[in-house]
């Protein structure tokens, strides 16, 4: 592409690589304006270029100048044509281009009486307006709409498995990826991951070598920052698809990577997860629990996390909602997303929520002797880096904890379970892309 657009530039090649780039029609007429002249040599409108580029991804090449409408028209007919639209109640926001307008205008003599009965002459202005035009939403949406993930299929190859030893059952838990995405300022193009992709390649690894006998999820998998109720920031613009995209295919990664044969993996949602429930009924209450046409009630409404992030297909299932959704791995070993307090269970528990690495074991009296529980929080795979961006006001990549990254470490928990229900967990360190776990170094 050259540094000049004319509307005869903007072909089909050329405006499929404007939408792939920058999103939108909008988002990328704004990019290119700078650098777009009409026939005459001036700079068309934005509206004028969004025009260029949707007719280029129809396939229609531009023969004539619609930019005119805005540029050399006279203020006389754009003010007639603005009047049109406003007798006929259609909004300029509704219009999605023109193709053509007529505007005819002349006198003619009227015939009246005055009161004494003789006729009276008068010279009349007459006005016709014609104005060809297509809807907004005949070009479909102006943004992308929210939707389940696009399907993909993830090939591994068959490897050799560090299999458990002893009858030992295996169960993998994992926590607060936080998926998303930042969108820069700088190229609104880019978009900046809140996940860790390197913490999540290592842990995929270990998996991978495991073959685990059950994946957990313990929730704050997608973090979901445009739907959350603190400030809203620029760089949340429309990254709520592309989160939930790479979710599933993170998703769909670890179920591959785990392997065929074994116990379905459980999702327990987490206070990120809970931001899209609240924001339907406090912004779309009537969207709640829609669902496709003809569909059971027992199948996921749309707008929900396991339908967005195809649970049905990958075989997950959803074990509930945050604060009160929980997983017994056996009956002395509990996973939720928050630590409770120590006396919420006659038990051990595995927790995320919190970005900490940490084991805390205390013992009870009972009359049968004393008892020792553990509490394990098992750090996270979202991001820890600083956000480079000069011009933001986010301090670090993780929107949640703005001003710095306090005591947040990275891993995940492998548990081991005998016959006897007696149990061992793991937890183990990522640091910079790096662990080490049964004598191996895993980087990613």
């Amino acid at each position: 592409m050259g540094e000049i657009y004319t509307a005869s530039d903007i072909t089909l090649e050329v405006a499929q690589d404007l939408l792939a780039r920058y999103g939108t029609s909008i988002a990328a007429a704004r990019a290119i304006h700078d650098k777009c002249r009409t026939r005459e040599g001036g700079r068309p409108t934005v509206n004028a270029v969004e025009i260029w580029i949707r007719r280029g991804a129809r396939g229609e090449r531009t023969k004539t100048q619609p930019q005119q409408l805005f540029e050399p028209a006279e203020a006389d007919k754009l003010n007639q044509i603005k009047n049109a639209l406003d007798e006929a109640n259609i909004p300029i926001d509704a219009i999605g281009s023109i193709s053509h307008v007529r505007v005819r205008s002349g006198y003619h003599e009227g015939l009246t009486k005055n009161p004494d009965g003789e006729p009276v002459v008068t010279h009349l202005r007459s006005k016709h307006v014609s104005i060809m035009l297509s809807p907004k939403w005949a070009e479909g949406p102006a943004w992308p709409l929210v939707q389940p993930a696009k399907p993909v299929t993830i090939r591994n190859p068959a490897k050799a498995r560090q299999k458990a030893r002893n009858g030992l059952k295996t169960v993998v838990v994992l926590s607060d990826f936080q998926v998303g995405f930042l969108r820069s300022i700088e190229d609104p193009a880019a978009m900046v991951p809140m996940h860790d992709p390197r913490a999540i390649a290592v842990a995929l690894q270990i998996v991978e070598d495991l073959g685990p006998d059950q994946l957990v999820y313990v929730g704050d998998f997608l973090d979901l920052p445009e739907m959350s109720r603190w400030l809203q920031h620029e760089e949340f613009w429309r990254t709520t698809q592309p989160a939930i995209d790479e979710g599933y295919k993170i998703l769909a990664q670890f179920e591959a990577a785990a392997g065929p044969d074994r116990a379905p993996t459980k999702f327990l949602s987490g206070n990120h997860e809970l931001r899209l429930r609240e924001f339907i009924l406090k912004n779309a209450r009537a969207a709640f629990n829609l669902r496709p046409a003809q569909e059971t009630p027992e199948s996921w409404p749309d707008l929900t996390v396991p339908r967005l992030l195809r649970f049905d297909e990958l075989g997950i299932e959803y074990v509930g909602e945050y604060p009160g959704g929980e997983f017994w791995i056996n009956p002395r070993l509990v996973v939720r997303h928050n630590p409770e307090h120590k006396a919420a269970y006659d038990a051990s528990v595995i927790a995320g929520h919190t970005h900490h690495i940490r084991r805390e074991t205390f013992t009870r009296r009972t009359p049968e002797g004393p008892k020792a529980h553990t509490l394990y929080e098992i750090g996270c795979l979202c991001s820890l880096e600083n956000y480079s961006d000069k011009r933001s006001l986010l301090a670090t990549t993780v929107p949640s904890n703005r001003s710095f990254v306090r005591d947040w470490a990275q891993g995940f928990a492998v548990v081991y379970v005998d016959s006897d229900q007696r149990f061992s967990v793991d937890q183990v360190d990522i640091y910079n892309g790096v662990a080490f776990y049964r004598g191996k170094r895993y980087s990613a």
